[in-house]
């Protein structure tokens, strides 16, 4: 007999993912007739309640709860608690129940938001939904429809709050088109920070790093199912109006494109400009030079052309001032930015020193 409270290696049960899939009449059996817990948390200290999207289906989960005698005490995440961890797409399968493949004859592109020699970014409409389209300018035949696909339904199955996940793909030859969801208010941090006259204070930076961090310590928890490459930089994170951050995972590197982009080598670490290999150790790196940006509201190495600044990384050492701002955020800067690889830290490491700073 399967327990209806089993977890994966993220924390998560199926009932995380009823939620969050918004998937309401699957939420309410699982609770009414499998008696699914609602207030256990995942690895990350999420419920499924958390995962909602809407006030009315949180309330309705919540009092159903309730009537079922259920206690709203958090059950918190334990690694070696009594529910089993399996992987994930043991419990949901290798792709989602709603289709990924999109027509493009069913989107009506409203506006050009960006362009360069690589892609478009499209403000468009789907079943009179605004969404945000991501048009690769492909040059070359590695594209294979089917393989994207799988990449894109083994990440539409990730459910942390700190990510923005692509919900389908569109094939128009010889160009393919990223689906995500459009936010009202949502901008990519670059452009909020040095873009705009929004006033940024300490506190809220902290804040934005903690979502970064999170949604970075979620990618690097996925250990048996597929791991997007994805790039960390300011352009890839997108901001809401309540300053929540989420890594835009639309600008993952897929498949069909031959080479990691190195277009932004300020973020980069020195062995990725010099091997193309993202791993663990770099994401460290490009989250340190985040954390400078975001507290010094400056663009890092910004009197630099691009070529000029990954040279000098590699080449002659180039590394960023000191904020002056939090010696602790300095340190904390350095020791993420160490030259050898090993002996920077990880998210889980670190997270918790970010959390007890204070303002």
């Amino acid at each position: 007999k399967a327990h209806i409270n089993v977890t994966n290696i993220h924390g998560n049960t199926p009932l995380h993912y009823a939620c969050f899939h918004r998937y309401l009449s699957i939420a309410k059996y699982l609770i009414e007739i499998g008696h699914a817990l609602l207030f256990v948390s995942n690895r990350y200290g999420q419920t499924p309640l958390n995962l909602c999207s809407s006030r009315e289906m949180c309330t309705q989960l919540n009092d159903l709860a309730k009537e079922q005698g259920q206690d709203e005490r958090i059950i918190p995440f334990d690694e070696h608690n009594r529910f089993s961890i399996i992987p994930m797409f043991d419990i949901i399968g290798s792709s989602s129940s709603t289709k990924s493949v999109i027509d493009i004859r069913e989107l009506q592109f409203e506006r050009c938001l960006f362009s360069n020699h690589r892609h478009e970014i499209w403000q468009a409409i789907y079943n009179d939904t605004p969404i945000m389209a991501k048009i690769f300018k492909l040059r070359h035949n590695s594209y294979t429809p089917g393989i994207f696909q799988h990449e894109i339904d083994k990440i539409k199955v990730f459910n942390s709050s700190h990510l923005l996940v692509p919900f389908g793909i569109c094939h128009d030859s010889p160009n393919v088109i990223v689906l995500t969801q459009y936010l009202y208010g949502n901008q990519t941090l670059f452009h909020m920070l040095h873009k705009t006259n929004v006033t940024m204070d300490s506190t809220i930076s902290l804040k934005l790093a903690l979502d970064i961090g999170r949604g970075m310590a979620y990618l690097h928890g996925i250990t048996n199912s597929f791991r997007p490459q994805f790039i960390l930089n300011s352009h890839h994170i997108m901001i809401n109006e309540e300053h929540v951050a989420r890594l835009n995972l639309a600008d993952c590197h897929f498949s069909f494109e031959s080479n990691i982009e190195l277009d932004h080598p300020a973020w980069i670490a020195p062995e990725v400009l010099e091997n193309g290999i993202l791993t663990n150790a770099s994401d460290i790196w490009s989250f340190a030079i985040l954390l400078w940006e975001l507290f010094t509201c400056r663009i890092p190495f910004g009197d630099l052309t691009p070529m000029q600044c990954g040279l000098k990384i590699v080449h002659e050492r180039l590394r960023l001032p000191a904020t002056s701002i939090s010696s602790h955020i300095d340190k904390l800067i350095h020791i993420c930015t160490h030259d050898d690889p090993t002996k920077r830290p990880s998210f889980e490491a670190i997270l918790p020193i970010i959390e007890k700073i204070h303002f």
